[in-house]
């Protein structure tokens, strides 16, 4: 990567930030198109955010991605922010236009690219089940519903969680079917039985763990979907393909969500292989 006095950067803040892979599939990105940009890491600490985000429009940045834990506390420092952003409570992708800020979410869109990557070409006919009820699984589900699927199933630990995540969407998704229910093993039978499409949002997996879940109960043919993706293969997606389903970890959703915001910066088609080769190398090197 080379800089020259008229390149432009683009930021990304996190704390921790040292382990974010997307400075890797941007600035491959970039140098694939020969773009004077560069894509660089910053930790900036809460109390600290405010001025980071300032410093975006004091430096002339041409945006920023936004990570853990700044996505739904950066959203009143913005000038603007997208529907999307609205609807999921969290802000990932930033785009300074001439000092005016502009904030957006792209997870639910990358989440929807990476879903029919992996099979799952008509969502409309689908049951899906959600498990957790968090930012990751609101940005899924606003995507999901986006999309009319059958059937929407949120199951959390704590139910009153999964309710409360309900209660917003239904505030948007008036038409859709959306229901939960409390993570139970004997309950959650009957549901896997006509279920099309399981998609974990917990980080559950990261560290080698997993949920229980009676698998064997599933659909035959659904698509395992975990937003985790190191390791590669997680308890939840090993005992799954064992059972001949379907599976696909979160690393594409990494890479779409980031397409679609240098397409944001750049306005110009990104170089997808180029970016996923990155990215793929990086995680699984």
């Amino acid at each position: 990567m080379k800089c020259s006095g008229g390149t432009q950067i683009v930021a990304i803040f996190g704390c921790p930030i040292t382990h974010s892979l997307s400075p890797v599939m941007h600035n491959a990105g970039f140098s694939e198109l020969g773009l004077d940009l560069a894509f660089v890491p910053f930790e900036v600490r809460p109390a600290d955010l405010k001025d980071a985000v300032n410093g975006l429009r004091a430096m002339n940045f041409k945006g920023a991605n936004i990570t853990v834990p700044h996505k739904e506390e950066v959203i009143e420092l913005l000038d603007e922010i997208s529907e999307d952003a609205f609807l999921i409570g969290a802000v990932n992708t930033i785009e300074n236009r001439a000092g005016r800020l502009l904030g957006t979410n792209t997870d639910c869109m990358g989440f929807i690219r990476a879903l029919k990557d992996a099979g799952a070409d008509d969502l409309k006919k689908s049951k899906v089940v959600i498990l957790g009820a968090g930012g990751a699984a609101k940005a899924a589900c606003v995507g999901l519903l986006r999309e009319k699927v059958k059937e929407l199933v949120i199951v959390n630990r704590t139910q009153r969680k999964a309710e409360l995540l309900q209660e917003n969407l239904k505030g948007t998704f008036k038409k859709n079917k959306i229901s939960v229910m409390p993570l139970d093993f004997e309950a959650l039978k009957g549901e896997f039985s006509d279920c099309d499409i399981l998609v974990n949002t917990t980080s559950v997996g990261m560290k080698g763990d997993s949920i229980k879940l009676p698998l064997e109960s599933l659909k035959a043919g659904a698509l395992v979907y975990d937003m985790v993706y190191n390791p590669p293969k997680t308890k939840l997606l090993k005992q799954a393909e064992k059972l001949g389903h379907k599976t696909e970890n979160g690393l594409n959703m990494l890479l779409y969500q980031g397409v679609i915001g240098f397409e944001t910066w750049t306005k110009k088609e990104a170089p997808i292989s180029v970016m996923k080769q990155a990215l793929f190398d990086a995680a699984y090197k």
